[in-house]
């Protein structure tokens, strides 16, 4: 099998950058990890909000690949880890960056 020029050098490049293709860098797996991560978002958002001290904190959520982000400010530093925990038990969460403050 003979390569075009442009292949083989963008083939070449992957090669040398150690860049690996796998299934799960597809377009497709890529497309099925943000339903996934969206997914996960808005159920950590359900549950803080379910939570009587969190109701009205502003609480900003985002997911990649599994691990969530926490942003914003609570009233306590109770309330901090109390938003940590909540996310990190949402099924899905693999880990939580809380960068939760307090006002």
């Amino acid at each position: 099998m003979k390569l075009k020029p442009v292949v083989a050098s963008a083939f070449a490049v992957l090669l040398l950058s150690g860049a690996a293709v796998s299934e799960t860098t597809s377009p497709q797996m890529l497309a099925v990890e943000q339903v996934a991560d969206n997914v996960i978002t808005e159920k950590v958002k359900a549950a803080i909000v379910a939570e009587p001290e969190l109701e009205n904190a502003e609480i900003s959520v985002e997911t990649i690949q599994g691990v969530v982000r926490l942003n914003g400010y609570v009233a306590t530093a109770a309330a901090v880890q109390n938003a940590a925990a909540i996310a990190l038990n949402v099924a899905g969460v693999k880990a939580v960056q809380n960068d939760l403050k307090t006002r």
